[in-house]
């Protein structure tokens, strides 16, 4: 009996540091996180086989950050029931963090009503990817007790991730979208893995999805403007996406490179320029923009040359000039990739062996066309962490 007015008295401290300052002392092992730690340990004292207070205390642990405690008392919790779900799922979802940071709040029962908020970056210690396959047996476990619990499904999916399993990894994500059609994390990383499985056109609906459900989500819009640029040919739509990005986050380098490069695909380049000139004072530090600014003024002033030589031959001799116009690519040009990274080794030789031809010399739409090929490589390299 006592200890059941102890677990009272533990939720009711919860309760007020909740209602008190919105759940801020909860996080960062601040002393009200203390104070409830303090409780359930006592609660122990009268009922130490009650797997409630246990999984509670681990809770506790995590909000302080001491993941490795943490999962001791949820392990604790699991010896007192093994079906104790919040535990299994939890316990799972912490083991699968090991490596990287905790990226989605941790589910919680009734018994301790934390706010469901992102904690603190959490990290255990090295060596927890051994311990992946028995999240993997207890996110089954769930799947049998609860199968129509989404979050399991996804946390399966990302194990599969970290154990290079891609086709399982697939099959678990698509199964938490079966289950929640806007579940965030799911549908990105089901994307994500899709693109770099070459299969972009596949992932497109599902970034259409993420976007749907929240329009926000800049990750998925980069990702989305590249598929548009690169595998649909739609640039109408990819300058949407970066647009997008940059209403909801002016400052986004990234957004406003890619659209950009909109301008230049299309032709504009004086338009490109000044969105160049804009990116450059945004980011002044980053080299690629600089670069590529550079790279579209040297054109401009080539084919402003042109036009001007074009012009003095016309008014010399009335004829027309048998040059191809610079603005013209060559049949055959390599067809880059577009992105928000850096370019790759194979495609600056490419460009090297142009730039050093063994010839008496390259011709002026040479110059120009390597010009446009040192613009135009692929600028890849985003990261997978959730969304």
């Amino acid at each position: 009996m006592e200890a059941v007015v102890v677990v009272v008295v533990a939720v009711v401290v919860v309760l007020v540091v909740v209602l008190v300052d919105g759940g801020k002392g909860c996080r960062g092992g601040g002393w009200r996180t203390k104070e409830a730690q303090e409780v359930y340990e006592r609660a122990l004292f009268y009922d130490s086989t009650n797997p409630d207070i246990y999984y509670n205390l681990g809770v506790v642990l995590l909000e302080q950050g001491r993941a490795q405690q943490a999962l001791a008392y949820l392990d604790k919790a699991l010896e007192m029931d093994p079906d104790h779900q919040q535990a299994l799922l939890n316990s799972a979802v912490l083991i699968q963090a090991s490596n990287s940071t905790l990226s989605h709040p941790l589910t919680h029962t009734p018994f301790l009503p934390f706010p469901h908020a992102s904690p603190s970056p959490i990290h255990l210690e090295s060596g927890n990817a051994e311990l992946r396959p028995l999240a993997y047996q207890r996110l089954l476990r769930l799947v049998q007790r609860d199968p129509l619990n989404e979050r399991i499904y996804f946390n399966l999916g990302m194990i599969a991730m970290d154990d290079r399993d891609y086709r399982n990894a697939e099959k678990w994500f698509r199964k938490a979208i079966e289950l929640k059609e806007d579940f965030r994390s799911a549908l990105f990383n089901l994307a994500l893995l899709l693109t770099d499985d070459q299969r972009p056109l596949e992932a497109a609906p599902f970034l259409n999805q993420l976007v749907k459900h929240h329009p926000d989500h800049v990750k998925g819009l980069i990702l989305l403007g590249d598929i548009y640029i690169n595998n649909i040919k739609d640039l109408d739509a990819a300058e949407k996406c970066y647009e997008r990005i940059l209403a909801v986050d002016p400052g986004n380098v990234q957004g406003l490179h890619n659209l950009c490069v909109v301008y230049v695909e299309r032709g504009e380049l004086q338009a490109a320029e000044t969105c160049l000139s804009r990116a450059h004072i945004m980011a002044p530090h980053e080299d690629y923009i600089l670069r590529h600014l550079k790279i579209v003024r040297t054109r401009l002033a080539k084919l402003s040359q042109m036009q001007q030589q074009q012009q003095q031959q016309q008014q010399q001799g009335g004829g027309g000039s048998d040059r191809t116009p610079a603005s013209v690519l060559p049949d055959g040009g390599d067809v880059y990739k577009y992105g928000v990274g850096r370019p790759g080794v194979s495609d600056w030789r490419r460009v090297h062996s142009l730039m050093h031809s063994t010839q008496s010399g390259p011709s002026v739409v040479q110059q120009t066309w390597t010009l446009f090929l040192l613009f135009l490589l692929p600028v890849r390299g985003w990261c997978l962490p959730p969304a």
